[in-house]
């Protein structure tokens, strides 16, 4: 997913899709040891999506937080 298209979503939308990638990145692990993955790639920018969410799931809380205490 495109970091615009995340910029987009609310905390608990990106909350909630953090949440399907991580599950999603958990089954891609169990697949590599029982050597049914055959694409190793997605594991990498699984990890990447991941780290992309906390981001902006930070940078929004942080600009919630400048907003209440202007």
């Amino acid at each position: 997913m495109k970091v615009s298209e995340l910029r987009k979503l609310s905390i608990e939308e990106l909350t909630e899709k953090l949440v399907e990638t991580e599950n999603e990145q958990l089954k891609m692990r169990s697949n590599l040891t029982t050597k049914q993955l055959e694409d190793t790639s997605l594991l990498r920018s699984g990890r990447k999506n991941i780290a992309r969410i906390y981001t902006i799931i930070n940078e929004k809380k942080k600009e919630a937080k400048n907003e209440v205490s202007t």
